[in-house]
């Protein structure tokens, strides 16, 4: 699902692949990284997801749900 990378580079989602994954529309998704609700970068007219920190805020989520 993450986009192929060469070694050491950080690996990264694109909008659709997270909305996909939490089953939310994608502009829903563009409206969280547009409002830093969710770890995101805007390279040019793209937004892109760390794989590293979309993972741990997903997490954190679950654990802040749990308690």
């Amino acid at each position: 699902m993450c986009m192929p990378t060469k070694e050491g580079q950080t690996a990264f989602y694109t909008i659709n692949e997270v909305a996909e994954m939490l089953d939310l529309s994608p502009v829903t998704i563009a409206r969280w990284c547009n409002s830093g609700a969710i770890p995101a970068y805007r390279l040019g007219r793209k937004w892109k997801i760390s794989k590293a920190e979309f993972d741990a805020w997903l997490q954190e989520r679950k654990n802040a749900k749990e308690d």
